[in-house]
């Protein structure tokens, strides 16, 4: 017996990049994971949308299908300064860390703070490399915005990235329409363990959104909703001038304790081999 995880859903990731484009391939690698499922003893994804993906497959395999998460991830660094200073008073500090790609959709991001008034000054900051990097810094230039910025980071260690966090607002989860069925940003759950509210541009109807709103861990905006994304940074900055933002802070921080914490996450693990050993046993 085995246990098959996925992190990703392939070879349907690999049909939204493009990198199985060619229908035979889609086919052969489509084939080979279905049976790769039908072999194992359970099969692990990250969410109930990578669940139901996998009984669209095959209906036969929803059964052994066991949805459970990651913990945050680790850093093995020591602690580390945050790559830029505290956000100015009066600033509200948004931050997107990671790949910089074509599956997170990031131009309606800068494009949405010309909708964004003057009086919510907004600092956007991206903390990564990827292929889009070179568009964005243009975007941001046209811009021209002198009372918004937009600040890009490069690439860094995690203890940077978590520093970087612990001096923002809100962080960003923005992916493309259709991967939040096949995949689960892992962001997410570093962004919690900072306490970190989100703001999480997914279908309306993936598990991230109605968690993100029914746990009141931040707001949910449908891909390339650019008013909605506007109306959320607009939100943020009025929780922090309020001084709401440090409880909504305590409720995220409990959310990645009972989701994501490794002693949590290693118990799950413990109770699903448990499950397996019990099966073998009985059999």
């Amino acid at each position: 017996t085995f246990i098959y995880h996925c992190m990703d859903l392939h070879p349907e990731i690999g049909r939204l990049s493009g990198e199985f484009a060619n229908p035979l391939v889609y086919r052969v690698l489509s084939r080979l994971d279905r049976l790769t499922m039908r072999l194992a003893g359970r099969v692990v994804v990250l969410s109930e949308d990578m669940k139901a993906a996998v009984a669209a497959r095959d209906p036969r395999l929803a059964d052994k299908v066991v949805v459970l998460n990651n913990f945050s991830l680790p850093s093995y660094e020591p602690l580390s300064e945050a790559p830029l200073p505290p956000p100015a008073d009066g600033v509200t500090r948004v931050v997107f860390t990671g790949n910089l790609g074509r599956f997170q959709g990031l131009d309606m991001l800068i494009a949405a703070l010309e909708d964004v008034p003057a009086h919510t000054p907004i600092e956007l900051v991206f903390m990564g490399e990827g292929k889009a990097k070179a568009a964005l810094e243009q975007q941001a230039r046209d811009l021209g915005d002198a009372i918004h910025q937009v600040v890009f980071v490069p690439h860094g260690l995690v203890a940077a990235a978590k520093a970087l966090m612990a001096s923002a607002h809100a962080g960003v989860v923005s992916l493309v329409p259709e991967v939040v069925r096949y995949a689960y940003p892992s962001k997410t759950a570093t962004y919690a363990e900072a306490g970190l509210p989100m703001i999480v541009i997914v279908e309306e109807g993936s598990e991230l959104a109605r968690t993100t709103r029914e746990a009141g861990l931040g707001w949910s905006v449908a891909p390339g909703d650019r008013p909605g994304f506007a109306a959320a940074l607009r939100d943020v900055a009025a929780e922090r001038e309020s001084g709401r933002l440090a409880s909504r802070r305590e409720v995220v921080s409990g959310y990645a304790h009972d989701e994501f914490a490794p002693e949590t996450v290693l118990d799950r693990w413990s109770a699903l081999l448990a499950d397996i050993a019990a099966e073998r046993k009985g059999a």
